[in-house]
């Protein structure tokens, strides 16, 4: 990989075909009936099962920041709170006229934002279960978002690549920027002390922004230059974790622009699926790297061998979207449309 400092005028390839209009990441979504059931199934390890409420692919899941539930959205644009200990579905959020394509806690877990293919980024209350805050400025699709860890600011990105931050006391834009000209921002991530916002999309590029100036410090490119599904800090903000949709995860010592390694096994030639730490305890270390698959599968990568340590079988379709408990080796995964099913995976 190489890094470009300040250099926003990178030439890209010319437009290609980003995600299918079946895919769980909100592609043509639509208020479609729910699908409702009770029915839980668990195995013997401990390993839950909901059947599906959504009625297409699941989007996004995301652990609350304290562990105590979980969030799914799907490209049915519905958004969905869960105890993941009980399977017991806890609050149902409405409002998206299509589909959900991201959906992020805030620090302090009492708020979550929501970024839809209607071109809204809303912000819930979540313990009322209303929406408190309707934001408009995508011109199309709002395909990911994220919060400052103060909690006033949320940076949304679209699938034109323009990045918007917004205000959210007052829901009004601070600024625009074009950050990756004419394809979509597959993910943005706020480095912990705020200052700076990563984001990757699938022009190949992950760039780094100065969140006080919008200005772009630097630019993340892989030689070959394949899409880049989704970019995030580790919890150290040491390190960006970087998948690629050609089925390779990086991790990168950013400050000192070297590869640190590289974990392989998994399949994702299609989609935008994103890797992320699972962590050993309270401590924050992380002790391992998990991704969906194409194949259906979850992997578990030792972070420091790059050895997989666990193949887990269970969807009958994409693997798209995975969370990892804040300080318990537990992670939720969900399918895509021929499965639509969320599973808590335990005692890993």
């Amino acid at each position: 990989m190489e890094v470009r400092d300040v250099s926003p005028e990178i030439p890209l390839r010319p437009p290609r075909l980003f995600l299918p209009t079946t895919n769980g990441r909100g592609r043509g979504g639509g208020m479609n009936n729910v699908m409702w059931s009770s029915k839980l199934e668990a195995d013997y390890l401990g390993n839950l099962t909901l059947e599906p409420a959504h009625s297409r692919g699941i989007s996004s899941l995301k652990f609350h920041p304290n562990g105590t539930c979980l969030c799914s959205a799907g490209a049915d644009g519905f958004i969905f709170l869960w105890n993941h200990v009980n399977g017991g579905r806890e609050r149902q959020l409405l409002g998206h006229q299509l589909g959900v394509d991201e959906v992020q806690w805030s620090n302090d877990g009492r708020f979550l934002a929501s970024a839809s293919d209607d071109r809204t980024v809303k912000i819930w209350d979540v313990e009322k279960g209303v929406c408190i805050r309707t934001m408009r400025g995508h011109e199309i699709s709002a395909f990911s978002c994220a919060w400052n860890v103060q909690g006033n600011m949320i940076a949304s990105g679209g699938a034109d690549g323009m990045v918007i931050y917004w205000d959210t006391r007052t829901g009004t834009f601070i600024r625009t920027v074009a950050c990756h000209t004419s394809y979509p921002v597959t993910s943005l991530e706020f480095h912990k002390d705020s200052h700076i916002l990563l984001s990757a999309s699938t022009d190949g590029l992950c760039r780094i922004w100065e969140v006080a100036t919008g200005h772009c410090l630097k630019t993340l490119v892989e030689q070959s230059n394949p899409m880049v599904g989704s970019a995030r800090f580790s919890p150290n903000g040491r390190y960006i974790l970087v998948s690629h949709v050609n089925s390779s995860i990086k991790l990168w010592d950013y400050l000192r622009t070297k590869e640190k390694r590289a974990f392989q096994g998994h399949e994702n030639e299609k989609y935008c699926i994103p890797a992320s730490f699972l962590c050993g305890g309270r401590s924050g270390e992380p002790v391992s790297v998990v991704s969906g698959s194409e194949d259906g599968k979850l992997y578990v990568w030792d972070v420091n061998t790059r050895k997989v340590l666990k193949t887990l079988e269970y969807h009958k379709d994409v693997c798209c979207a995975t969370a990892c408990h804040p300080f318990q080796r537990i992670i939720a995964s969900g399918g895509l449309e021929k499965d639509r099913s969320i599973r808590i995976w335990n005692n890993l």
